[in-house]
């Protein structure tokens, strides 16, 4: 009933301040992979069961985030629901469930899918949401405290299953960003 109160008052504030963006966020509660649909089915099982702790902390955070004005556009792109913050101070990103959270120092222009393929931030983030469906129950504790404590191993991680996935389906070449995202 906790979980329930939350979602509630994270929703219903976060509509007060911006209903368009936190319309986006709760409707990406169901989007799932468009690109492959193994994936996409896959996610829409395994969201509310097997990774349902990070799913519930992502949109709550999401919404949160939207309450204070933290966010500026809510995307969607290989079933992970995109909450962007732009023109902030520093550059960087977190991902809980199928919620990459990203704060930019840009705005994002033209298409979004564009940006994406070609800003390894997106990309690396999107890689965590594999983690999640790997390891459920156990992203925070053995992907996501390292991961935000700066542990290199989850990080290769993260870019490895990005390069992959963006490879596959949008024919991203991963070698110019191999020095600040490696992926060994």
């Amino acid at each position: 009933m906790g979980g329930k109160a939350v979602n509630t008052l994270s929703t219903i504030t976060s509509l007060c301040n911006n209903s368009k963006n936190a319309g986006k966020i709760l409707l990406g509660k169901t989007y799932t992979d468009e690109n492959n649909f193994w994936h996409g089915l896959t996610q829409s099982i395994t969201r509310y069961t097997w990774e349902g702790l990070q799913t519930w902390a992502g949109y709550n955070f999401s919404q949160f985030r939207n309450t204070f004005g933290g966010v500026d556009r809510v995307d969607y792109l290989g079933g992970a629901t995109f909450v962007t913050g732009e023109n902030r101070e520093y550059r960087q990103g977190v991902s809980l469930g199928n919620y990459p959270n990203i704060w930019l120092w840009d705005e994002i222009e033209g298409n979004f899918d564009e940006r994406v393929t070609s800003d390894p931030i997106f990309m690396h983030e999107y890689g965590h949401t594999f983690d999640s469906q790997w390891f459920g129950p156990l992203y925070l504790p053995v992907i996501g405290i390292p991961s935000a404590s700066g542990a290199l191993w989850t990080e290769k991680r993260a870019n490895r299953y990005a390069k992959r996935y963006f490879e596959k389906h949008y024919g991203v070449d991963w070698t110019p960003f191999l020095t600040l995202y490696p992926i060994k």
